[in-house]
C-alpha cells in the first residue's frame, strides 16, 4: 500500500515529510532524520527512573484476535550506544556542513 506524500512547512523556519522523515531548520541551519530519543541522549543516565520503570513494563502487548506485538525495550539493544554516538556526530557533521553550503 502506498501512502499519500505530504511535506509539512510549520512555519517559515520548519519543514518535515512524512515519506522521508527529514526535518529542516533553515535558522539553526540543521538537516536530520527523525530520531527516538533514546538515539539522541543517554536515557539511562540522564533519566534514570525511566530507564527503570523501562524494565517493569510489559515484553508482549496482546491485541486481541490471537494477534500479540513482542516489545522490545531500548535498554535491551546492545547497539544503542553506539547508534547514539553515532547519530550526534552525524546530526553535527550535517550542521557544520550546512552552515557552510547556506549564509
Amino acid at each position: 500500500m502506498f501512502k499519500k506524500k505530504n511535506a509539512y512547512k510549520l512555519d517559515e523556519n520548519y519543514v518535515i515529510s512524512n515519506t522521508n522523515p527529514l526535518f529542516l531548520d533553515y535558522k539553526s541551519k540543521i538537516i536530520t532524520e527523525a530520531y527516538f530519543i533514546p538515539e539522541l541522549i543517554n536515557y539511562k543516565k540522564d533519566f534514570p527512573k525511566i530507564y527503570e520503570k523501562e524494565k517493569e513494563l510489559a515484553k508482549v502487548k496482546n491485541l486481541g484476535l490471537d494477534n500479540q506485538v513482542k516489545i522490545i525495550p531500548w535498554m535491551s539493544l546492545s547497539s544503542l550506544e553506539e547508534t547514539l554516538q553515532l547519530n550526534v556526530e552525524k546530526i553535527i557533521n550535517r550542521k557544520n556542513i550546512y552552515s557552510t553550503i547556506v549564509k
